[in-house]
């Protein structure tokens, strides 16, 4: 569920494309949020192959206690953004590198009525928790290669 730190410690987005040095190098800042999902893909696609990789996106998610927000209930940060431009962000990267993904956050139907019915605001508890298992079960059982 890449995104939420970011989300909380307001990492700009930066730049979406990636570019290669002359070696064949992948060159971008990783200091952003598409930097940083860029390098962590193409680890990940480098030493596993051929293993079968899933993204999920950010989760619906505000911070609690906001003092460092732009907005009284946490809910965009100061670049601001909110965790599901995160999880869309992130999900966007995935599918560049040929990774299936999908947003959470705007899969669940958790939003700022019930959040906390199901979270602290970031952190899932056991039904909110559920609720993701189940979506992903029945996601993962409709995919047929």
């Amino acid at each position: 569920m890449g995104g939420t730190n970011d989300f909380l410690q307001n990492v700009a987005l930066g730049e979406k494309s990636m570019t290669f040095d002359a070696d064949g190098n992948l060159s971008v800042d990783v200091s952003t949020f598409y930097g940083a999902c860029h390098q962590m893909f193409k680890n990940l696609k480098t030493l596993f192959p051929s293993a079968e990789i899933v993204c999920l996106g950010t989760p619906y998610g505000r911070k609690v206690s906001a003092a460092h927000f732009t907005d009284p209930y946490g809910i965009t940060n100061t670049q601001g953004l909110t965790s599901i431009m995160y999880g869309d962000a992130i999900c966007d990267i995935a599918g560049m590198w040929g990774i299936r993904s999908f947003n959470i956050g705007r899969l669940l139907g958790i939003n700022e009525t019930n959040i906390l019915d199901y979270s602290d605001g970031l952190h899932f508890n056991s039904e909110g928790s559920a609720i993701m298992a189940n979506n992903l079960k029945n996601i993962f059982q409709s995919i047929r290669y």
